[in-house]
């Protein structure tokens, strides 16, 4: 299954960005191949992806892509298992889903779902949410999300270096908190002097937390012009690393967002 799964990655790769060297030899065992690669390109951006892990319900995470769009408000997942492709599209709107699916068995022809979307959950309502994260991304041409917990010290230690990269690239940082951590753990930080109040708000936007945001701290976003980027940046990382990961992250989201 996880070479299927990996060709999934490569056909979408190739489909709307650029082929991989063994590309063709991939291809030959993509379920549906040229189904699924004139569905991708009818619906997906030109923005450069990270497999990400898959979430279906009522089954555990499945390696394949995800790939969420800010402006269009639109959630894409593909992956593959036993002989079928699968495209889901989700309108974060209408929290309302379709799932196309193209199977072997059927000879590839197209298999359409639509059905509500699953509730995320949360593990708080009250902190940032997504109305506040399109206030802030309306009110800022580009910035940084760094989400920190106190239950790992480097990610407390990692504020001092995420501040001074975005001062340094003239960008707007936004800090939040793990939704799950207890405000007293934080506070034993804040009378260390090494968080502000201002920097305990917890994440209670649907938005970030699908994306993978809680398997480790901290966590850092970039967006621009609205768009969250899909390559967030997990762990704790020097002033000079950071700076040389927006720097990247600039480059290839001005390319995309033309």
């Amino acid at each position: 299954m996880g070479k299927v799964l990996f060709v999934v990655f490569s056909l979408a790769a190739q489909t709307v960005f650029a082929a991989s060297a063994n590309f063709a030899e991939q291809m030959q065992t993509t379920p549906c191949k040229s189904n699924l690669s004139a569905e991708l390109s009818a619906h997906l951006p030109k923005q450069t992806w990270t497999p990400k892990p898959v979430s279906i319900p009522g089954k555990h995470l499945m390696t394949g892509i995800a790939f969420r769009d800010t402006r269009k408000h639109k959630a894409y997942q593909i992956w593959a298992e036993k002989g079928k492709s699968y495209l889901q599209v989700t309108d974060l709107k209408t929290k309302k889903e379709t799932v196309q699916s193209w199977s072997l068995a059927q000879d590839c022809k197209m298999e359409t779902v639509n059905r509500s979307a699953q509730e995320v959950p949360l593990a708080t309502t009250k902190g940032f949410t997504d109305a506040d994260l399109a206030k802030t991304m309306k009110a800022h041409k580009w910035g940084i999300i760094y989400v920190w917990t106190p239950y790992m010290p480097l990610s407390v230690k990692g504020l001092a270096e995420i501040k001074a990269a975005v001062k340094a690239e003239g960008g707007h940082l936004t800090v939040l908190m793990d939704p799950k951590a207890h405000i007293n753990e934080a506070k034993k930080w804040a009378e260390k002097g090494m968080v502000q109040k201002s920097e305990m708000t917890p994440v209670a936007s649907t938005e970030l937390v699908s994306r993978e945001m809680g398997l480790h701290y901290p966590v850092t976003y970039i967006y621009k012009d609205q768009f969250v980027s899909n390559r967030d940046y997990v762990g704790h990382k020097s002033a000079k690393v950071f700076k040389r990961w927006i720097a990247s992250e600039m480059a290839e989201l001005n390319k995309d967002l033309k």
